[in-house]
């Protein structure tokens, strides 16, 4: 997921989550950082559960439902 730093977030349904601005390395998943466009930031586990698919010439990774998996500043 460390690849993945810069790309776009988006939901499957096409809205903007924002950017993937750093990535944690941890023994059971990758946590990934995301600044969204009002400057919050979120992490989320990169895993199949939320990560949908991710699109290296589109630049976009798609994420799945999150509820109960995200954690924002706004938490």
């Amino acid at each position: 997921a460390e690849d993945w730093i810069g790309l776009n977030v988006v939901s499957v349904d096409g809205a903007r989550i924002g950017v993937i601005a750093g990535c944690i390395v941890s023994p059971a998943h990758d946590i990934l950082e995301i600044e969204t466009p009002d400057g919050q930031q979120m992490l989320l586990p990169a895993i199949e559960q939320t990560v949908e698919s991710i699109d290296l010439d589109a630049q976009c990774v798609v994420i799945g439902s999150i509820e109960g998996f995200g954690i924002s500043d706004a938490d």
